[in-house]
């Protein structure tokens, strides 16, 4: 799960919470947060909602299996320009 989010710009954080139902992580080589929307002044997702890992694509991460996260919870920070999850880890 998301249990903090660090990307105040994003359509989905409400006080550091992620309220989008779930997030898929990865793209190519880079663990980016993909369900990251910038916000125009709109917020979006399930008011009650914690934001599960829906998926992930860093097949190379340690906590990756059957392209799922077994981590107990991720944060996703801001980092050179966009938002990426904090647990990424080579194995």
């Amino acid at each position: 799960m998301v249990s903090f989010c660090e990307v105040s710009d994003c359509a989905y954080n409400k006080v550091s919470s992620c309220h989008a139902i779930a997030v898929t992580i990865g793209e190519a080589r880079h663990p980016a947060c993909l369900t990251f929307y910038k916000s125009r002044g709109g917020r979006g997702g399930a008011p009650s909602a914690e934001a599960m890992i829906g998926a992930c694509k860093m097949e190379n991460c340690s906590y990756n299996v059957l392209l799922g996260c077994t981590a107990g919870g991720v944060t996703v920070v801001f980092h050179h320009g966009h938002a990426d999850c904090d647990k990424y880890a080579v194995r």
